[in-house]
């Protein structure tokens, strides 16, 4: 894409500030991309509703890191000729200073202008 010059694909999981315990699922391919809701990271869930098999709670150690259990921003980009140090600025700028993610509180973010539609937020409440 223009914005992305030699980007071919990219696709992984991330979270935003106003809805932290939802997983939203990223996916671009050539000119489309798609932007979904995946369901909802496991430290948004009840434990006695987490799975019991041993494989499957390594997996979700694997990622967990406090204070946002396995909440994370994890985005696989593929292409050829990419500027990784302008790509890595982009996708830095659309995250939480140190400041504001020291300082602000959970109120305080889920107030912050959410960048999907309204519908969407009513549709996970």
């Amino acid at each position: 894409s223009e914005e992305w010059p030699g980007v071919v694909r990219s696709k992984g999981y991330f979270f935003i500030a106003t809805r932290p315990e939802t997983a939203w699922l990223w996916s671009h391919a050539g000119r489309l991309s798609d932007i979904e809701r995946a369901g909802y990271w496991w430290k948004a869930i009840h434990k006695e509703q987490w799975p019991t098999d041993a494989e499957q709670l390594k997996a979700i150690e694997k990622n967990w890191q406090e204070p946002w259990g396995d909440a994370r921003q994890e985005i696989v980009i593929i292409g050829r000729s990419m500027d990784r140090d302008a790509l890595t600025a982009q996708l830095n700028d659309c995250l939480l200073t140190e400041n504001e993610f020291r300082t602000l509180d959970d109120a305080t973010l889920r107030a912050m202008p959410d960048p999907f539609p309204a519908e969407e937020v009513a549709e996970e409440e």
